[in-house]
């Protein structure tokens, strides 16, 4: 039987995918998987839930399709947030996204960073580091733009399209350039 993707990690009905993929309606899946009010979630998206993942999407949450969403450790993506197409998300630790955010197309969040400190052992056995990942509410984060492990943005934070993010930065800032760096204050 073709399951689709979302049903393989889950083991949700089919009929409950399909409302899923159009809006979400205070659904829970355990402790999980939480859609809190009124989320659009479009199709196709790769949703991964591992062992000791745990997603929660708040009310009126728009997240576009073509994303893949990789939950390892605890993600939080708060209300009214919008997540353009085609953006990878990989939590392994922590990554909050709060209030009235706004993602551009091709965005990566990642928590987690390869270690590859012993040219003798592969890459791919060397496992990697995890820091928690926030964005404050009210961001903007612009197009093909990458947060990297321990990021924290404050409120009303705009990242340049492209810009390449680590670090802390305070509320009401613009970013951009890779690395990131403050190009100017946000007048209030």
């Amino acid at each position: 039987m073709n399951r689709h993707p979302l049903l393989r990690v889950l083991a949700i009905p089919r009929h409950f995918i399909r409302k899923i993929e159009l809006f979400a309606i205070k659904y829970s899946y355990g402790d999980r998987l939480a859609l809190n009010g009124v989320s659009h979630i479009s199709h196709p998206l790769g949703l991964q839930l591992h062992d000791r993942g745990n997603l929660a999407v708040g009310s009126g949450t728009v997240i576009e399709r073509d994303g893949i969403l990789n939950v390892h450790g605890f993600c939080e993506i708060g209300n009214d947030a919008y997540i353009s197409a085609r953006f990878l998300l990989g939590c392994s630790k922590l990554v909050t996204i709060g209030n009235n955010v706004a993602i551009g197309p091709n965005v990566v969040i990642v928590d987690t960073n390869k270690v590859y400190s012993n040219l003798k052992i592969p890459i791919s056995e060397q496992g990697g580091v995890s820091k928690e990942v926030r964005i404050g509410d009210n961001c903007w984060i612009g197009a093909n733009s990458t947060i990297l492990p321990g990021t924290i943005l404050g409120k009303h934070v705009i990242v340049g399209a492209g810009s390449v993010v680590r670090g802390t930065f305070p509320d009401y800032v613009l970013l951009a350039g890779m690395p990131a760096k403050i190009i100017r204050n946000l007048d209030l």
